[in-house]
């Protein structure tokens, strides 16, 4: 277990190094090459030679040849030897690495193909050739592991209506070659980073976004998955799921406060998020209720909040700021029930304020203006949009 935990945490692979027969197994040798072939170049037909019997270039279209034909094992270490060899070129170790990558996915050897198409994308980054076939792999094996996160998000969800009453959380360890050993929805993470780093503007990308910040909000990390899902709206603002990200982050902002008590800026931030999600019609139309309900609850939070502070300067012998502030809550929240405890306050305070001889606030002082949307109270907690998921990824 201890060698396990060191070592050994990044795929299931190591057990497969204990086995003595790969220790002394010969290298599988390459094919020959296909013969001399004709291809249209120019104005006709034109020989094209196969490479010199010997040659890197030679292994490496006799290995593509076992890959044709379903030998993935064999090919899958000839493709090794290839990438791994210094004195190769760079065009040649690039194709090398992709098809030794595709060959641990054919076999279903997710872990070890997903460290391997993440070193392909970060060694060939810039004109990288496998660019588009690689990430998308890579987001078929991170969706593929996201299926167990998926499951007791379901869990959850039924169990908040009352169909069951325990979610089996998700096993510290696994031991089948598809999945890492340890931390799967991590791992799941990390390649989805990667995907959404290679893929700024694309599709992959924007999905890649709103996968982790799903998984975020699920786990409760407010404060990143407001991250992400900002990403998808502000990268991707014509995207399919740019409306649900701007949803999911306006109730991330509210979680994100802690309470009343706390640094209000984020609730301003959400409420900038609502009116701009007047631009879109599923938001505008489907979830105008929502949108209305979360105005009602972020205005219910600063009332709070300004109440608080008058209570504040009352409490430490500031009877003049204690007034202000709660003239500030009767004129920003009428109907309220926080307006009818200012206005109780303030009646208490006036005949102090006389005897000492203080000023009141103006009755027409200005007063910054907030939405008098009676309150309904606090949104509840909504569990984030589906992940989604297009099944377990095949060959």
């Amino acid at each position: 277990m201890l060698a396990l935990a060191a070592g050994c945490q990044n795929d299931t692979a190591f057990v497969t190094k204990l086995n003595p027969k790969e220790w002394f197994s010969k290298p599988p040798e390459a094919p020959p090459a296909a013969a001399d072939s004709f291809v249209m170049k120019g104005g006709g037909l034109e020989k094209e030679k196969s490479p010199e019997s010997g040659t890197a270039q030679a292994d490496l279209e006799g290995a593509k040849t076992l890959y044709s034909k379903g030998k993935y094992s064999e090919a899958e270490r000839i493709f090794h030897r290839l990438a791994y060899n210094n004195k190769n070129s760079a065009h040649l170790c690039e194709e090398a690495l992709f098809f030794e990558a595709d060959c641990l996915y054919m076999q279903g050897k997710y872990p070890k193909a997903e460290s391997t198409y993440k070193k392909l994308l970060k060694e060939f980054r810039l004109h990288g050739r496998f660019h588009d076939q690689a990430k998308r792999r890579l987001f078929d094996i991170a969706n593929y592991w996201l299926d167990d996160t998926r499951e007791i998000m379901k869990g959850y969800e039924a169990k908040k209506e009352g169909k069951r009453w325990f979610v089996m959380p998700v096993s510290f360890m696994n031991f089948d070659r598809e999945k890492p050993l340890f931390d799967i929805e991590g791992r799941a993470i990390e390649a989805l980073e990667e995907v959404r780093l290679n893929d700024i503007s694309g599709p992959l990308g924007e999905k890649a976004l709103f996968y982790i910040g799903t998984v975020k909000f699920f786990r409760e990390e407010w404060k990143d998955a407001d991250y992400y899902y900002t990403q998808v709206f502000e990268n991707y603002p014509n995207g399919k799921l740019a409306a649900k990200a701007l949803k999911n982050s306006i109730l991330c902002k509210q979680f994100i406060t802690g309470g009343s008590a706390y640094d209000g800026r984020p609730l301003v931030e959400a409420r900038k998020l609502i009116e701009r999600a007047g631009a879109y019609p599923e938001l505008r139309n489907g979830d105008s209720k929502f949108l209305e309900h979360q105005l009602v609850s972020i205005a219910h939070q600063q009332a709070d909040k300004d109440y608080m502070i008058a209570e504040f300067y009352k409490r430490t012998g500031h009877p003049g700021s204690a007034y202000f502030y709660y003239e500030l809550v009767r004129r920003r929240y009428p109907g309220t029930e926080y307006a009818e405890k200012a206005s109780k306050r303030m009646d208490e305070l006036r005949s102090r304020l006389d005897k000492e001889g203080a000023q009141p606030s103006r009755p027409g002082a200005p007063v910054p203006a907030r939405p008098d949307t009676p309150l309904l109270g606090p949104a509840p907690r909504l569990l984030p949009s589906s992940l989604g998921g297009d099944g377990r990824p095949g060959p």
